[in-house]
């Protein structure tokens, strides 16, 4: 009895909180995307109308994920007391014009094979007439031959038009059946379709009168992101190069992106906002090293940073950080105005044009900002690798132009050749693009037969290696090439190296490189000679020499 006054009670106060808070729902509409390299905050407003004093209000059509901690909500029209998300919530969308088109044929399917069904049973219980009849008259009659033979030839010629109409009926009854199961897959299909998970934000509202209030809700979506690619094109070594910055922009919310306004964020808000903490590092003898993941409220402890890694110290960005007074209009390849804002910590672009981005997870291009950068042209070659010139552009002032890592489509003198890599993460204050092999520079390097010898002199063997590199400028312009070489290293005592080259190069003892700057006429050529000799005692064997 006392559980029973409970429920009743229970369910008297539910039943007057729905009579003293009426529910209404409204329908979001998506106005903006802010797309972070790995998720999305996502504004949305509804305009709904709210009797006086407190009520529900349902905003339907959301995504079904999204992370609860940075929901937002506000109207200027009411009071919000409480905000709330509810996700996986089923709702059956009308109808599509092709599931009724679904539907209608189904049912017209259906009606056919349940008359296919019933002259099958007809054709069954004629054929079951007909041989119980010849089988009767055979047996319990005074038919003579003729007679006989003329049943025997009526019921033969029954039975093979019966068993042909069957045939015919069985046939049409495997067509039905096939045709029902593609339209059952379709329909279940488009059932798909009409109940698609939904997100919903509820909150308790108080209106002083009866209005059409506005709501906007905002939240960030982690299934949504962007990667960034760039068009390099270099008409020839005198012009500028032109970069064209461009967003690769995906989602998977469940939602279409429709008609909406983009900023393309270079933030990651999934990164964490804690500063890294230095824990004791401790060394002892013969010790093994042993690294765990200790609770503790300053840091986690890791392994020791390797000699020459670095530590990365960026803060998360977040929506709504006060942006610095660094905003400047630009213009892309479409025309469209782009304002690129440079926030505390990182950069938004503000696309003017509105843009259509699907749930498929697919990439989908948004073009960004072009720039026009001044650039000066080196040619880089490396002969004992590959017998080639690279054209790299070296750009200056590279840091305001706001990159991130990303691969870039090369284009010179008009012709696609192929692919490279921007990495703005590099010390220095210039910036190396490549613009891949230039077939207007031929590099060759060959080795010099008459001047490469084995010898054997007292207890001591030396061996001599010498090459010849070749650089011939087709271009119609000077070209400054960056020419690299080297010799071998000893790491014994015994085994003495005497490197010699020509022309003058920078030596990195270090490496054993040699380094050439040279300056090549429209039309020339330079030859250089590189080589080394090698000595060791001669009953040992030296490996790698070539």
């Amino acid at each position: 009895m006392k559980y029973l006054s409970f429920c009743l009670a229970l369910l008297f106060s539910m039943s007057a909180f729905a009579d003293n808070n009426p529910e209404v729902i409204g329908k979001a509409k998506l106005q903006h995307v802010t797309v972070y390299q790995q998720a999305a905050n996502l504004y949305w407003t509804a305009n709904v109308p709210v009797k006086a004093g407190t009520s529900l209000v349902h905003i339907e059509g959301l995504p079904s994920s999204i992370n609860i901690a940075t929901l937002q909500s506000g109207s200027k029209d009411v009071v919000i007391q409480s905000t709330n998300f509810l996700n996986n919530i089923y709702r059956l969308q009308a109808q599509s014009a092709r599931l009724k088109v679904i539907n209608d044929s189904i049912n017209l399917i259906n009606e056919l094979m349940n008359k296919n069904a019933v002259e099958q049973g007809v054709v069954n219980n004629l054929l079951t007439i007909l041989n119980s009849n010849l089988t009767v008259t055979g047996a319990n009659t005074g038919l003579n031959v003729t007679e006989l033979m003329k049943l025997i030839d009526y019921n033969s010629t029954k039975q093979r038009s019966l068993n042909a109409e069957l045939g015919i009926l069985g046939k049409e009854s495997t067509k039905l059946q096939e045709t029902l199961g593609r339209l059952g897959a379709e329909q279940t299909t488009e059932n798909a379709k009409t109940a698609v998970p939904n997100g919903e934000v509820v909150m308790q509202i108080t209106s002083a009168t009866a209005t059409t209030a506005n709501f906007q809700v905002n939240f960030v979506v982690s299934n949504a992101g962007w990667t960034p690619i760039y068009d390099i094109r270099a008409e020839n070594l005198n012009d500028a190069v032109k970069l064209n910055y461009k967003a690769q922009v995906w989602q998977n919310t469940g939602m279409p992106w429709n008609d909406v306004k983009l900023t393309i964020s270079t933030g990651n808000i999934n990164q964490s906002g804690t500063q890294p903490v230095l824990s004791p590092w401790w060394i002892n003898f013969n010790a093994p090293n042993v690294y765990k993941r200790k609770n503790d409220a300053r840091a986690d402890y890791y392994a020791p940073v390797a000699n020459g890694a670095s530590i990365n110290l960026s803060m998360s960005t977040a929506p709504g950080i006060t942006q610095i007074d660094k905003s400047v209009a630009w213009s892309n390849s479409l025309g469209e105005s782009v304002t690129v804002s440079d926030n505390a910590l990182n950069v938004e672009f503000d696309i003017a044009l509105s843009y259509d981005i699907p749930s498929d997870g697919q990439v989908h291009l948004v073009n960004m900002i072009d720039y026009t950068l001044n650039a000066s042209f080196e040619h880089y070659s490396v002969p004992k690798l590959e017998g080639a010139a690279f054209l790299l552009a070296r750009i200056s002032d590279w840091e305001k132009l706001n990159l991130i890592p990303g691969t870039a489509n090369i284009f010179f003198e008009g012709n696609y050749v192929g692919q490279s890599t921007i990495d703005p993460n590099i010390t220095g204050d210039t910036l190396n693009c490549s613009l891949g092999r230039d077939k207007k520079v031929v590099v060759k390097r060959n080795k010099l037969k008459d001047q490469t010898s084995s010898k054997l002199i007292g207890g001591e063997k030396t061996q001599t290696y010498t090459y010849e590199i070749v650089l011939r400028n087709l271009r119609k312009e000077p070209i400054v090439v960056h020419v690299f070489d080297q010799y071998p290293l000893s790491q014994d005592k015994e085994i003495i190296v005497d490197p010699n080259a020509s022309g003058s190069p920078l030596k990195n003892e270090e490496r054993g490189e040699w380094h050439w700057k040279l300056n090549i006429g429209n039309g020339d050529s330079k030859q250089l000679k590189v080589g080394y000799t090698v000595r060791y005692p001669k009953e040992k064997q030296v490996y790698n020499l070539h």
